[in-house]
């Protein structure tokens, strides 16, 4: 079958499954499968038999609404490969948006002995990238062991060493020494009640400790709000992400601790981050 015959057959199928952004999910499906960008995939006419079976399964698994990460086995992230895990959420395309506002402040400032602490890290995709794209020293620190052991691999699969790492098991700040100059979250921030009208794609694969926020979804700003200035320098920054309609209450919550809280839209227009500075 010919390339664009097969991928009209695959986002009619995905279509008809409700898939989201189908064009997305058989394009990089068979760019998996061809071993190419999804950008270079108009240079391939014919798939042989073996890849077409190959691309039929494996699009019958995405409209089945398993994770399009998974099936690929990892996703990209600031131009790092951060692998699929059921241990850790799945890095969203949001988060870049953070992690590049970090980033350029460290690389804008003419200091080279910047201290990161990235709380909740997850699969390390926040820290690592902070990591890879400055000279700062990131602390990586979440309460799962797994996850801590999904930041380990993605450190060597994108070599990056461990003299610009450190990792620490730590339920929030119980564990956490230090003085940072920025601290970066992307805490659970989903509502109790959200959880069970969430897509198949994250509430059947997302590890729920990954994004339970408690009953109001402001569980761990709250904890963030009480404890994060002890550990910033005077002047330290804070970066938060936070859910769709929740930042003025976390602003709220980081008020009396923090000055010039501000909070910043994502790319449609979403309040998406909060940014405050250390009063100390």
């Amino acid at each position: 079958m010919g390339r664009i015959e097969i991928l009209k057959w695959a986002k009619d199928l995905l279509g008809q499954a409700n898939v989201p952004d189908i064009d997305a999910s058989a394009e990089l499906i068979l760019a998996h499968i061809l071993g190419v960008s999804r950008g270079a995939l108009r240079v391939v006419d014919i798939l042989t038999p073996e890849q077409e079976a190959v691309y039929i399964e494996l699009i019958a698994r995405r409209c089945n609404r398993e994770p399009l990460d998974k099936i690929l086995g990892n996703t990209e992230f600031m131009g790092l490969s951060i692998r699929y895990s059921d241990n850790v959420l799945t890095p969203r395309q949001e988060t870049e948006i953070l992690a590049d506002k970090i980033i350029a402040i460290i690389n804008s400032a003419p200091s080279t002995n910047c201290r990161v602490l990235d709380i909740c890290c997850g699969s390390g995709c926040i820290g690592l990238s902070i990591a890879r794209n400055t000279g700062a020293r990131v602390t990586l620190s979440d309460i799962s062991e797994l996850a801590l052991l999904e930041v380990r691999a993605n450190m060597e699969a994108n070599n990056i060493g461990n003299d610009k790492i450190e990792i620490v098991r730590s339920d929030m700040f119980n564990n956490i020494t230090g003085e940072y100059d920025i601290i970066v979250s992307n805490p659970p921030y989903l509502r109790t009640d959200e959880m069970l009208n969430l897509e198949p794609e994250v509430k059947d694969y997302d590890p729920s400790i990954s994004l339970d926020g408690g009953v109001d979804g402001l569980e761990f700003y709250r904890i963030i709000a009480d404890n994060c200035s002890q550990y910033l320098a005077i002047g330290g920054r804070m970066y938060l992400e936070i859910g769709m309609g929740q930042h003025e209450d976390v602003i709220k919550l980081l008020e009396p601790y923090f000055e010039r809280v501000v909070a910043e839209k994502d790319y449609a227009g979403i309040y998406r981050f909060i940014i405050a500075e250390n009063r100390r």
